[in-house]
């Protein structure tokens, strides 16, 4: 049983207590009253049901306080950062030590919310070569999972100290271990002759795959590197970025953040563009996507404020990437942005509020078999629109299609954002902390997302939506029922006093 699931049983079971007690304390002045009922002592039995409200009261009142101190230790031991730091306490296992090398790993072997048997590894001196990576282009493999397929020799370290192997660990990591040679021959003269990759700085090898195009994946995996760079102190103008990725993607979405926010000792690269041997001083190894703090399955609190994570890159994002107020303009590109008709003059001041609906379309466009692409949302524009007052601007955008240094500054002007069910949580992160978060689909999922939002301290709600689906061109077009679609986001509004 993981801690989170022990809290919440020691939590109903304090409550299931806490409400016996209450029962026995009004059944004693129940009783009391019927006693002041037969002496026909009427200003006693006005007193005595004085008492039961107020008793009635302070029962409710513990049991929020209880509840609400239970979850907000839970935000913040679910913080990414705390949960990293629990990991490094526990100590690190050696694999290999000499006078001058060494790698050590921390491992996940406790039950801190998620455990996945992962591993954050760190290691001194050693030498890299690059043709002992192998590029594959897919579709991801179900045992590699996508993963880099790195040759034994990739990492390689001289010895004098050595344990055989690591136990314990989940087996998606022996792509990693794997590929370390412990038995390099006159290191010293070999490391002489080789170039080092990045002189003063600590190298971040990113185990990203396949799913990195996808925000809400390489979105993790983003968090995961930048929690564990606040956990081991690095200053990101002391890091260099290897991505470790079975492709190279055209068009990154993450690449700026990794290139503004983490890897600004030198730009992050992707492995492919090495050709020969380095030598590399200082290295760590990240956890990958399935061994993070954001891959759990337990109940997920509504935090009440920002965890000290997020509040970290947004305002790292403050200070680093220099944005603008994003400007809404009827002429962007239609096939972008929709605005519903009524919608004349889009970056007029009198819109007070605006609400950002994702619209998830096809990218590139002839992509196929892609999940849950939003067929009819100009309709579900149209029809939120004609409901909400006149201050509130409503937009459709395939936030895809914009960079992300676009999307954020979207998000941080964007008071009700409805999301789709995966890189919508990861872009929730950057609303202002007031906005509501709306996950909508059309089916049960996993759902997974809503951590994210509520670690942000966001108002979150994830709806499960009436809808229409048909397979075109292999793709899986979804339309939503708009009677329903407005309904539950006007529900949201009216309880979070949207409109006032």
């Amino acid at each position: 049983m993981t801690e989170t699931n022990k809290l919440i049983n020691e939590k109903n079971n304090t409550k299931l207590e806490s409400d016996t007690n209450e029962k026995n304390i009004i059944d004693i002045i129940y009783n009391y009253i019927q006693t002041m009922f037969q002496e026909k002592n009427y200003q006693r039995t006005k007193l005595s049901f004085l008492l039961i409200i107020i008793a009635h009261i302070l029962f409710k009142l513990v049991d929020q306080f209880e509840e609400n101190y239970d979850f907000k230790n839970m935000c913040i031991e679910m913080d990414p950062i705390y949960m990293f730091d629990q990991r490094i306490e526990l100590g690190r296992d050696i694999l290999c030590r000499s006078e001058n090398t060494t790698h050590f790993c921390y491992k996940s072997n406790i039950e801190n919310y998620y455990s996945e048997k992962g591993v954050i590894c760190k290691m001194k001196n050693f030498t890299l070569d690059p043709s002992k990576w192998n590029k594959y282009d897919g579709p991801i493999d179900p045992k590699t999972k996508g993963l880099p397929l790195l040759s034994k020799g990739f990492y390689d370290i001289k010895c004098n100290e050595l344990k055989p192997n690591i136990t314990d660990v989940n087996e998606i990591y022996n792509f990693y271990f794997n590929s370390w040679n412990y038995e390099l021959k006159n290191q010293s003269n070999e490391s002489e002759k080789l170039e080092e990759l990045a002189p003063e700085r600590t190298v971040l090898f990113v185990n990203r795959n396949q799913d990195s195009g996808n925000l809400f994946y390489g979105g993790i995996e983003f968090i995961n590197t930048y929690a564990l760079m606040s956990s081991f102190y690095l200053n990101p103008e002391d890091v260099q970025v290897v991505f470790l990725e079975s492709t190279k993607l055209k068009e990154d979405p993450l690449f700026e953040l990794y290139k503004e926010l983490i890897s600004r000792g030198a730009p992050p690269m992707h492995i492919s563009e090495l050709k020969k041997k380095y030598f590399i001083s200082a290295g760590m190894n990240i956890p990958i996507i399935y061994d993070s703090p954001l891959l759990i399955y337990s109940r997920i609190p509504k935090c009440k404020t920002q965890s000290r994570l997020y509040d970290f890159i947004n305002q790292n994002i403050k200070d680093n990437m220099d944005l603008r107020r994003f400007v809404d303009k009827i002429s962007y590109d239609k096939d972008v942005f929709y605005y519903p008709k009524k919608i004349l003059s889009p970056n007029s001041r009198n819109y007070k509020k605006h609400v950002t609906i994702q619209w998830r379309k096809l990218l590139p466009k002839e992509t196929t078999g892609k999940l849950r692409i939003m067929g009819n949302g100009p309709e579900l524009a149209e029809k939120l629109a004609e409901k909400l007052p006149g201050n509130v601007l409503v937009r459709l955008v395939d936030i895809d299609r914009l960079p992300i240094r676009r999307q954020i500054m979207l998000m941080k002007k964007t008071t009700y954002f409805v999301a789709d069910f995966e890189s919508g949580g990861f872009l929730s992160m950057f609303t202002p902390t007031k906005c509501i978060v709306n996950e909508i689909s059309h089916q049960k999922n996993i759902n997974l997302i809503p951590l994210i939002a509520s670690l942000s301290g966001h108002a979150t709600y994830s709806d499960i939506i009436k809808a229409k689906v048909q397979m075109i061109n292999g793709n899986e077009v979804v339309y939503y029922d708009s009677k329903e679609f407005v309904k539950v986001i006007l529900t949201h509004m009216k309880k979070n006093n949207f409109n006032n």
